[in-house]
């Protein structure tokens, strides 16, 4: 009986190591997986970048860019709007050479607009 004892507690170690051991190579085999799939994802996501690169222009380019756009669409663009010259440009240069056109918005009889908002202009 005393054998079977002493054979009793030698077996349960080589049983809980068997265990032990199992989970240990489980373990193993999960972190192999998943540094084969992380090497993997890494490998895919170099090959992308080197496929599709992009460019980013800096920010001083984008400003250069985006000046000549408007200067060139100020240059090109043909006045849309007739108020803008008629009501403004020709009662200011009536008001300094004192011949041109007079809307009927700045004269005596309406005075509906001020040339206040002129003599801005007029210096």
């Amino acid at each position: 009986m005393a054998r079977q004892r002493h054979n009793a507690k030698h077996q349960k170690p080589s049983v809980k190591h068997e265990r032990v051991e199992r989970r240990e190579h489980k373990l193993e085999l999960k972190a192999r997986k998943h540094a084969e799939s992380e090497a993997s994802h890494v490998q895919r996501a170099e090959e992308l970048d080197t496929q599709h690169s992009e460019y980013v222009p800096s920010l001083s380019v984008l400003f250069r860019f985006l000046a000549l756009v408007r200067v060139s669409g100020a240059l090109l663009s043909p006045i849309q709007d007739c108020d803008e010259v008629y009501n403004y440009w020709e009662p200011l240069h009536f008001l300094q050479f004192g011949a041109g056109k007079q809307t009927w918005e700045y004269s005596p009889q309406y005075s509906l607009r001020s040339y206040a908002y002129l003599h801005i202009y007029d210096v």
